[in-house]
Parts: C-alpha cells; structure tokens; sequence
C-alpha cells in the first residue's frame, strides 16, 4: 500500500489546484435513476488526470493515472491516498472499489492506466474549495 501511495504522490509532484465556480466537464441525468451526475476533470500533467465527482450524495475524487511499463499490482478497496491542502493540512481518502491495472501496448513500449476512485465527505469537499489542492 505504501508502495502505491507514494508512487501516485510523486507522480503528480507539486501541482496547485484551487476549486472555483465554472460549467461542468460532464452534467447529465442518469437515465437509470433520474438523478443529477456532474464531473469535472482537471488534466494535471500528460499522465495524470483528478475528477470531482458527484451523483445525488455521494462524492468521489476520481485518479487516473498512465505509468510506463507492465504493472502487476492492483489498488485495493480501503487503500489510502494522502492529498495536501493548500494550508498545508493533509487529506486522507480511502478507495471506493478496487482499482485493476489496464496494460496496454503504445508505440513501441507497454504502458499501464489505472482509474481510482476515492469517497470523499462533503466536509472533505468544502476543504479542497476552501484551500485547494497542492499534491507533492
């Protein structure tokens, strides 16, 4: 678990993102269950791409991570991710589901994604709005 954590921590070195008011990336209905589903994602280097979630109450931050080479470890359900605040306070989130690693062949060398998804509370929420988001 550490392993992974600090990898996805040092993936995304010193990026800032602050919350601000704007259209959503992705705002529709679910035809299933008539509720609201919005996303926005902010696409923080080449690789690495972090989305707010949010369906009715429920509401995730969703990673979606490009390593180079074959990876054979999967992200388990309960793992842990630590995020800092722009206040300098840490975040900590914990995996929604398990996340599988997808390899895949590009150009000439194998590449590996992985889409994790974390809850996060509407008070962990109000957090990263009140400070944002410095990843290092």
């Amino acid at each position: 678990m550490k392993l992974k954590t600090t990898i996805l921590i040092i993936t995304v070195c010193s990026i800032r993102m602050n919350a601000q008011k704007c259209k959503y990336d992705f705002d529709k209905e679910d035809p299933m269950t008539n509720e609201r589903v919005r996303r926005n994602s902010y696409k923080m280097k080449s690789f690495f791409t972090l989305s707010m979630y949010r369906k009715a109450n429920e509401n995730r931050i969703e990673v979606n991570v490009a390593l180079a080479g074959e990876q054979n470890y999967r992200v388990e359900k309960g793992d842990k991710i630590f995020i800092k605040l722009g206040d300098d306070s840490l975040l900590t989130l914990t995996t929604a589901d398990v996340a599988n690693p997808v390899s895949y062949v590009q150009g000439y060398q194998v590449a590996t994604n992985y889409a994790i998804s974390y809850n996060i509370s509407k008070e962990e929420v109000e957090k990263i709005s009140k400070s944002g988001i410095a990843v290092t």
